[in-house]
């Protein structure tokens, strides 16, 4: 399977300039597509990263997933930062605390589905 690299698409389009065929026009819309396709899938995997909490700018009132290690039980859980708390959940209604120390990585949740009307 072709890799469509940044190089690989534009030698693709110096290639149609120089053949100048009809056909080409149509070639290089898919080529623009593929480039635009490429782009919103890093600007998504930007958006749903992982990211360590060194790297990461605390706002208020912002609810996001945490990846928490607990070195002594060599395990790692995954739980949320909602209300500025700090929580793994046990099971539906029930979650314990986490000290802030723990938590090695946040990801931002996604928006939730809009409602139709």
């Amino acid at each position: 399977m072709t890799e469509f690299t940044p190089e690989w698409i534009t030698k693709a389009r110096n290639a149609c300039i120089f053949f100048g065929e009809p056909a080409t026009t149509e070639f290089i819309n898919a080529l623009d597509h593929i480039e635009r396709l490429q782009k919103r899938i890093e600007e998504l995997e930007q958006e749903r990263r992982w990211i360590p909490v060194s790297e990461w700018e605390q706002k208020e009132n912002v609810d996001m997933l945490i990846r928490v290690v607990v070195r002594g039980l060599k395990r790692t859980f995954t739980g949320y930062l909602k209300d500025g708390e700090w929580k793994i959940p046990l099971d539906w209604t029930n979650s314990i605390p986490v000290t802030s120390n723990l938590v090695t990585h946040v990801m931002p949740l996604p928006q939730p589905p809009q409602e139709e009307e």
